[in-house]
């Protein structure tokens, strides 16, 4: 039986490797599995930076606060009361509706006019800007507040943060920290009966509002934006996170 000769050089052609379908599937579905996993964790660690970061601004401006307080002959919290603008004019420390807040703006070329704008030189973020608003201190800005991020570069802010309103004093009163009025003093830190449990600084939002009895905020965020903590910092400089639905002056 006679064999054909393979021509010399000539090669069989090969079929180009490539992947099923059932192989394509599969690594579609370890795809989605993978993402499926990812993606919450992803969530949570950007949510864990963010309350981390939080806690860090508070712990700054507590750190600002007592130095403030140092400095000051009178031992006196900051606040509007010997505040007034270059035309004279006396403001308060009230953001809206009744509820105080440390304001992000420095007003009308005046730093002292907020009270971030009194603690910025003890801030590691300064105040920035130009024009009728000299600036923002950014450390008084939560970036888990989407409420406040968004409304960051409007004229009107939405807060991160709003000050404490009431502490209970060595005369074994309740009042008002930080000035509401230009014409009212602040407390002096020594007035303060129990600082490690008095309120300074607070993450805010509407259903904390609603919690501790204030007025309405129409641009706070709706709801706790550490998903169910808090961030608060007392008088004596400490930071912790408390649960969204306790209200921490129930201790007064």
């Amino acid at each position: 039986m006679h064999r054909a000769k393979s021509l010399p050089g000539r090669r069989f052609a090969r079929r180009p490797a490539a992947f099923t379908l059932i192989e394509l599937l599969t690594v579609i579905a370890i795809i989605g599995i993978l993402a499926a996993i990812l993606i919450p964790v992803v969530g949570k660690v950007r949510a864990s930076a963010h309350r981390a970061t939080c806690t860090s601004n508070l712990r700054q401006v507590g750190v600002a606060l007592l130095a403030f307080v140092s400095d000051n002959k009178a031992g006196g919290l900051p606040g509007y009361y010997k505040i007034t603008d270059k035309d004279g004019e006396g403001h308060t420390v009230t953001s809206a509706s009744g509820a105080a807040g440390p304001l992000y703006w420095a007003d009308n070329g005046v730093p002292t006019r907020s009270i971030a704008g009194q603690l910025s030189p003890y801030l590691t973020t300064q105040v920035k800007g130009s024009g009728s608003r000299s600036g923002k201190v950014e450390i008084m800005l939560c970036r888990a507040n989407s409420t406040a991020v968004s409304s960051y570069e409007t004229s009107n802010p939405a807060p991160s943060y709003a000050v404490g309103i009431k502490v209970r004093t060595t005369r074994n009163t309740l009042q008002r920290p930080f000035s509401a009025s230009w014409s009212t003093p602040s407390l002096r830190l020594a007035e303060i009966a129990s600082p490690r449990t008095a309120v300074a600084l607070f993450d805010t939002d509407q259903e904390f509002i609603t919690l501790v009895g204030s007025s309405a905020i129409a641009t706070a965020a709706p709801s706790a934006v550490h998903d169910t903590l808090r961030n608060v910092l007392y008088f004596d400089g400490r930071v912790a996170p408390i649960s969204s639905k306790i209200d921490p002056y129930e201790t007064l």
